[in-house]
């Protein structure tokens, strides 16, 4: 985006969050066009407030809008979006808080070996039990039960 001047917007975080990643950004890439970025409230928006933000998201001009709101909120808001924003969404998860400093990352061979998961689990384990134990069990379950169906088809 820095280089060939794409405009980007970024939507999700705290206030805090949110300052800093631009800040941070800003460091790494002074010539990035950060065309936006918000912080919405941590609850469901109303409809006005819904199209305010589409309104503003549109207004700026952002050819790729990253979403930072954390599964699976992230993947509604995109797909609830995905005929009224004029930009590329990108659902990042919890990169906003990696960047803004207020998270930290794994370690590297963590990251290798796909143990971040893990990591994030034993920094968040209230937080994130249900997701990682539910959530991924169903996903497991749904494709495995689809393969299956496959192989005897």
């Amino acid at each position: 985006a820095a280089k060939e001047g794409t405009p980007i917007y970024l939507y999700g975080g705290n206030d805090t969050v949110s300052r800093d990643l631009v800040d941070s950004i800003r460091r790494r890439f002074p010539e990035i066009i950060i065309a936006g970025a918000e912080a919405p409230p941590f609850r469901s928006l109303t409809s006005e407030e819904d199209q305010q933000v589409i309104e503003r998201i549109n207004a700026s001009g952002a050819k790729l809008i990253f979403i930072g709101l954390g599964c699976p909120k992230q993947d509604e808001f995109a797909f609830e979006h995905r005929n009224s924003l004029n930009g590329i969404q990108v659902c990042v998860g919890a990169a906003f808080d990696f960047h803004a400093g207020a998270k930290g990352m794994a370690p590297k061979w963590m990251q290798r070996s796909g143990l971040e998961w893990f990591y994030r689990l034993c920094s968040e384990p209230g937080r994130l039990w249900k997701r990682y134990l539910i959530a991924n069990s169903t996903y497991i379950f749904k494709v495995s039960k689809v393969l299956l169906f496959r192989l005897k088809t």
